[in-house]
């Protein structure tokens, strides 16, 4: 019973969110993933640790969420996290 279509975007570490959402450049994403219903997702690349990445999560009727910095270490993967999504 989860929401449908949540959208993760995760930008390239040169770029900041504001970065991004000025010029909606692709080339400045470095994957993008679409939820499941139980809101699993999977990146279609691996990534880099120790690399400062920017995230923006998109779900349709909720507030967007969105962070610089966030960084992957080796002992994070698979990464579970509880993200709290909020009506707009």
């Amino acid at each position: 019973q989860g929401i449908p279509g949540v959208s993760f975007v995760l930008i390239n570490e040169l770029f900041s969110v504001a970065d991004f959402l000025a010029s909606y450049d692709a080339s400045m994403v470095t994957a993008l993933a679409t939820t499941d219903r139980e809101g699993r997702f999977e990146i279609d690349r691996p990534l880099s640790f120790n690399v400062p990445y920017s995230v923006l999560i998109i779900a349709e009727g909720y507030l967007p969420i969105q962070a610089d910095g966030f960084v992957l270490e080796p002992v994070d993967v698979p990464i579970d996290l509880t993200i709290y999504l909020s009506r707009g």
